[in-house]
């Protein structure tokens, strides 16, 4: 059983992806759990541009992510953490492997990567988006992150348009196609319980997954 979430900034798809693998009972991999186990690999350390070392890395941090996953710590060393740009190819061929060896035979959710295209295959997983209109994205960066309405609006439109470039750029998609996904979560009329259920009930319907109760 596996689901991914993508999320525009500030549309609490943090949350969801967090609900949701309590609800399906599975380990969470996000950018923290990654960046922990990209810090106790060393990876800033190896050698990426070999693509079988590469892939060997990709296994590797697979492997570490799942152990430290839910896994919780006071730890913040994880931010310091020296990894390579998702613009740099190395870097990305180590997450794309890391992503497919997670799928080999594992159940989780996975938050924050390019899962979707990674697992884009019919019946790979179920796919999911969270979304929010703008002026609720900077209504909830104002509050949570004491900032300017104009300032607030500016940083989303720019995490938005670098976000679409990437993809196009390197996977040749149109990231916020609701085609691309099961399932489209707008977080403004659904609250983080509601939209995790939604993503749930897919997940049962695509796999026959028993979820405890709320």
């Amino acid at each position: 059983m596996i689901v991914t979430i993508s999320r525009q900034a500030a549309s609490r798809g943090e949350q969801v992806a967090r609900r949701t693998a309590e609800l399906l009972e599975v380990p969470l991999i996000d950018p923290e759990v990654v960046a922990r186990a990209a810090l106790r690999l060393e990876l800033h350390r190896e050698e990426m541009s070999v693509p079988e070392q590469a892939d060997r890395l990709g296994t590797r941090l697979a492997a570490i992510s799942l152990e430290l996953a839910g896994d919780d710590t006071d730890d913040l060393s994880w931010t310091l953490a020296p990894l390579p740009s998702t613009d740099n190819p190395d870097y990305r061929r180590v997450i794309e492997s890391m992503i497919r060896a997670l799928a080999e035979e594992n159940s989780f959710v996975i938050a924050g990567f390019p899962a979707q295209h990674v697992l884009g295959e019919a019946g790979k997983a179920v796919h999911a988006l969270v979304v929010a209109p703008l002026a609720a994205r900077v209504q909830r960066m104002v509050l949570r992150e004491d900032l300017a309405p104009r300032v607030a609006e500016r940083v989303l439109r720019d995490s938005d348009r670098d976000r679409n470039e990437f993809y196009k750029r390197n996977y040749t998609m149109q990231w916020d196609d609701p085609a691309n996904y099961d399932c489209v979560l707008n977080t403004a009329r659904l609250g983080v319980e509601e939209a995790a259920g939604v993503i749930v009930v897919t997940a049962r319907a695509r796999y026959g997954a028993h979820v405890r109760s709320a």
